[in-house]
């Protein structure tokens, strides 16, 4: 809206500050996340995101082809898992595995690349239709997906139970095995111990984290941005489009040491003297329930791309769902929490 010109918009924020589950904080000086870690490198499948990097600076056209800046880039991101009392390299249990648990990883491996070939996985989901063998996988559980291939190692369900939990909020029992194949096959695959052929795609990230990003969506709205502000109500009227809202004035305080002592008891497992050396813990309470992408028949609306949801919009790829005066976006509507989703149906919404 801002890049068309158009001026008479107000944004309504429920927190004190804009940027939802993207949002920073600040440590005897220093900023630190209180969400959203990293943004991966878009493809062409997200020219909006990728457009929005190009305007922050993010990237530029050198010799004709896309370079990010340095300076924001993590080109290969490290983890590692503390597994039977010590660190190792890596999120899957390896050390202390038979060779049947590191066989089913390479098994796993091959069925992503497998899949990855069979369909088109993208993010945004961009609600387009999906392909028949990705219709049968969104109509079982993950869960029940592994068992139909044989995966049964403990070590490798709770990896992948794991990463369902991370983006869904739910594990392999509860989410649909599309969006448990989704989470690999869309951006940086599967790759079993060993297997690795390639070094893994870079991601953009800040001390603040997503933050970085939010703020400087945030920063142009200037007066157009009212925070503590929890909507109420919305309707059309006869002239535009009628908001009730309700403008927080008094804050809440609550006791959290039940949850401190609980977090501190859980991670001392990995850094015993943690204890010790915590001086100030700060928690964060989101009013945002993840998407949980539970199996659908394709008569259904699911929190993932259906045919329903693709009959309610025009014949533009990437067209709002309207209401009257009313435009709607939102990015759960993919099953995925993500800045990319987010930011491209928001785009679209405000496209006009």
């Amino acid at each position: 809206m801002r890049l068309q010109g158009i001026d008479d918009f107000a944004l309504l924020e429920l927190e004190d500050s804009a940027g939802g589950n993207s949002r920073g904080g600040m440590v005897n000086g220093i900023a630190c996340p209180l969400g959203a870690h990293y943004l991966p490198l878009p493809s062409d499948d997200a020219p909006e995101v990728q457009n929005l990097l190009e305007e922050l600076g993010l990237r530029k056209r050198v010799a004709g082809r896309w370079e990010y800046d340095e300076r924001h880039l993590c080109h290969s991101p490290q983890e590692r898992l503390f597994f039977n009392g010590e660190w190792q390299d890596g999120l899957l249990p390896v050390q202390g595995v038979g060779q049947e648990t590191l066989a089913q990883y390479a098994q796993f491996a091959a069925l992503v690349e497998q899949t990855r070939k069979a369909a088109r996985w993208t993010i945004p989901v961009s609600n387009r239709p999906l392909a028949p063998v990705q219709i049968a996988q969104a109509a079982i559980t993950f869960i029940a997906y592994l068992e139909a291939n044989g995966l049964t190692d403990p070590h490798l369900r709770w990896y992948l139970d794991y990463c369902c939990r991370d983006d869904y909020g739910a594990g392999i029992a509860t989410v649909s095995a599309w969006a448990g194949l989704h989470y690999f096959v869309s951006r940086h695959g599967f790759h079993a111990p060993g297997l690795e052929t390639a070094e893994r795609e870079g991601l953009l990230t800040w001390p603040e984290s997503n933050a970085w990003l939010t703020l400087r969506l945030a920063a142009p709205l200037q007066e157009r941005l009212h925070t503590g502000q929890v909507v109420l109500r919305i309707a059309n009227v006869k002239h535009g489009v009628e908001v009730d809202t309700f403008n927080t004035t008094t804050q809440t305080v609550e006791r959290w040491q039940a949850w401190r002592d609980e977090i501190l008891a859980e991670l001392s497992q990995a850094h015993p003297d943690l204890p010790l050396k915590t001086t100030r813990i700060d928690l964060s309470r989101y009013g945002h329930a993840m998407a949980i992408p539970v199996p659908k028949n394709l008569s259904e609306k699911g929190l993932q791309p259906t045919q329903n949801m693709r009959k309610q919009l025009s014949n533009s790829e990437h067209s709002a769902i309207t209401h009257g005066s009313l435009r709607f976006a939102h990015s759960d509507w993919a099953g995925y929490s993500v800045f990319e989703e987010a930011f491209t149906l928001g785009h679209a919404a405000g496209a006009g």
